[in-house]
């Protein structure tokens, strides 16, 4: 009698104690372990990185993000390799874009003013033909490297999704040997709240 006394007060314990979780007129399901995070793409992905990340990269720091109009697009260059050496591909990716839009604007602006001397010199529209500027090959050789290593990124973060759905899973069939018990204890309620915190910990999903 006091053994069944004790399996009510956990039964209990557990509809009182997980009301936002789940109501007292219904089983603990695997819905019961969602929270927050996975209605928060982007948030997940930045928690993800550190397990992602394992070429030595850090966060960006507020001093990297410079006025990208003062700079020479000889700067640009030599900030844009910089932050491609140095830090992780999302933690750059605003930059890279802002610089590589920079780099064009100044690049657009020279061709203007070449173009402007062309008509001066009376020449036809045809026969302007600016000569290539070895700093466009060196963006793009570097955008393209950018562009890997963000794939490779990508491929690796769908590695941890597809890992994180086995265990997920894993912990919908743990659940369900607790849903089928004989019997709430304690215990049972213990196990559950630690599977509560696995589902929370694992990230996002495919």
């Amino acid at each position: 009698e006091q053994e069944n006394l004790s399996s009510t007060n956990a039964l209990e314990t557990v509809n009182e104690s997980n009301t936002s979780e789940t109501t007292s007129s219904a089983p603990i399901s695997a819905m019961d372990l969602t929270d927050d995070q996975e209605n928060h793409p982007e948030t997940v992905i930045e928690n993800s990185l550190n397990e992602v990340d394992d070429d030595g990269h850090e966060p960006l720091p507020k001093q990297e993000i410079l006025d990208y109009d003062s700079l020479s697009k000889f700067e640009l260059i030599a900030q844009l390799k910089k932050l491609i050496q140095k830090y992780h591909v999302v933690a750059i990716k605003d930059e890279v874009e802002a610089i590589k839009q920079h780099f064009y604007k100044k690049r657009d602006e020279e061709l203007e003013i070449l173009r402007t001397a062309h008509k001066e010199s009376e020449e036809s529209e045809e026969q302007f033909s600016p000569a290539p500027d070895p700093l466009e090959a060196e963006l793009r050789d570097l955008y393209k490297l950018y562009r890997d290593r963000k794939f490779q990124y990508g491929q690796k973060l769908e590695h941890i999704k597809e890992d994180n759905l086995l265990a997920k899973r894993q912990i919908i069939d743990e659940l369900k040997e607790i849903v089928h018990s004989q019997e709430i204890n304690n215990d049972k309620f213990n196990e559950f709240k630690v599977l509560q915190q696995k589902w929370r910990e694992i990230g996002a999903v495919p």
